[in-house]
């Protein structure tokens, strides 16, 4: 079980209860000390703005402090850092070796980071096959995302033989443990009619709890569905969420939402 300090212990209890500057301040005396883990934690307050101004560039200095000494989160969070050039100048083949030292040292979640990698041949050499091996390696481990990425692999044949059947079986154990790209695929299928019979209303329903969430594109394919669909339709739901959609800045609905607007105006 893992042992954190006393100053680590209070701002992860100070951030439970919402007391975010607080919490920056017991981490910042963790982090001082020399605390791998109050070193990570206030590395996630300056990237979440916790308690502080947001900032991505203090945040992986931090991260990479706690890497360096041994925290495996760190590594992934390092990682994340330098493949989205958060903070620091993107570099896939830095990103990938922090990934690799991170599984390395148990992080189950950077298996899903480390298999992107190579599924999408950043920072490494292409390696669907690999790739796949990593995703299974993770589901086995039940992390979430990985069970939407091996379904991908699944439906679309990369890494395996293509099988869309067990691929969307990935997919619905992905949403069933609640992860939003996850019912955006399924509600996509029953919208396009992908290998099911069309249904706009069923597609609705899986579009919902991922528009709640604020997901741009089951906004704006959920305002279709409560348009053209008579069993559920709804135009002012509909366009609040051809709004919001727009607003976040998904391009079909910024077209669709200004030719609406047009028209309201002549």
């Amino acid at each position: 079980m893992r042992e954190f300090s006393k100053e680590v212990k209070k701002g992860r209890e100070c951030l439970k209860n919402k007391e975010n500057k607080a919490a920056y301040q017991w981490f910042k005396k963790a982090a001082e000390k020399g605390d791998a883990l109050g070193m990570l934690n206030f590395g996630y307050c300056y990237y979440s703005g916790y308690g502080c101004g947001r900032d991505f560039a203090i945040a992986a200095k931090w991260f990479e402090k706690a890497a360096q000494g041994g925290s495996d989160e760190a590594m992934l969070a390092l990682g994340t850092c330098l493949y989205n050039g958060q903070g620091c100048e993107k570099n896939y083949e830095a990103a990938a070796g922090w990934f690799q030292k991170a599984v390395d040292a148990g992080n189950i979640a950077a298996l899903d980071a480390l298999a992107a990698c190579f599924r999408e041949g950043r920072g490494v050499e292409k390696n669907p096959l690999k790739a796949f091996g990593l995703y299974e390696k993770a589901t086995a481990e039940g992390n979430v995302s990985s069970f939407y990425a091996l379904g991908t692999m699944y439906v679309s044949g990369e890494g395996v033989e293509k099988d869309v059947e067990t691929g969307r079986k990935y997919i619905r154990q992905a949403a069933d443990r609640g992860y939003i790209p996850a019912y955006v695929a399924m509600g996509r299928a029953l919208f396009d009619g992908d290998g099911v019979e069309r249904d706009l209303a069923e597609a609705s329903k899986w579009f919902y709890p991922a528009a709640k969430k604020g997901n741009a594109e089951a906004q704006y394919l959920l305002a279709f569905c409560l348009t053209n669909c008579e069993k559920i339709k709804d135009p002012d739901s509909a366009i609040a969420l051809l709004k919001m959609s727009a607003d976040q800045g998904y391009p079909p609905a910024v077209e669709r939402y200004a030719d609406f607007k047009s028209r309201l105006e002549t």
